[in-house]
């Protein structure tokens, strides 16, 4: 008996203690728009969303810098990082990347902007064309990691995206288009709509 009361104590102990670490290290702060430039914008899936964004990063007149997949050096100065998420074969087959390779690069580049301080961005907006089980591994694993999600009503019509937005509690605009994101950009890092 006095035997089970020591193994009871004993569990007692290692369960504050489990505790105790939970609270010291609480999940970082999402942070709010107006977002800071220069962005950085990137593929997290090699497809060919990252170029798009891109160029709609540029008609919204946001100073950002565009790499199909970002060096953790092209951070350093940086104030945003934006993330494309969406899976292409044929793209991780050229870029000679296998899906483990590309998990961890993402969370490497993902882990150095929050030691940095920066807003993270998920964006999906290649519609449904770029929501296979590929794609949806990558946005199940990134898009909760995220301060802010943005994506096309096209690659949501399941609902999945939304679904990940409430479980998580990350804010999430949707556009009708991808020509619709640009307003979108420009609210979401302050910028004049004359300066778009």
């Amino acid at each position: 008996m006095r035997c089970a009361r020591v193994v009871l104590l004993l569990c007692s102990v290692v369960a504050l203690s489990v505790v105790g670490l939970a609270e010291e290290t609480p999940e970082p702060e999402l942070l709010e728009p107006p977002f800071g430039q220069p962005a950085v914008i990137t593929s997290v899936g090699q497809s060919a969303g990252a170029l798009m964004a891109n160029v709609l990063a540029q008609q919204a007149g946001i100073d950002s810098a565009y790499d199909q997949r970002a060096e953790v050096e092209m951070l350093e100065g940086a104030q945003t990082l934006i993330l494309v998420l969406g899976s292409s074969a044929k793209g991780l087959g050229e870029a000679g990347v296998s899906l483990r390779a590309e998990e961890d690069w993402a969370q490497g580049l993902i882990d150095r902007a929050r030691e940095l301080d920066m807003a993270i961005v998920a964006m999906h907006i290649e519609g449904s064309s770029r929501r296979g089980t590929l794609s949806d591994q990558l946005i199940e694993r990134f898009a909760p990691q995220a301060d802010y999600m943005v994506i096309t009503v096209a690659g949501d019509e399941d609902g999945f995206l939304t679904g990940l937005s409430e479980d998580h509690a990350i804010p999430m605009v949707r556009a009708e288009a991808r020509m619709d994101l640009v307003p979108v950009l420009v609210e979401l890092f302050g910028l004049e709509e004359e300066d778009a």
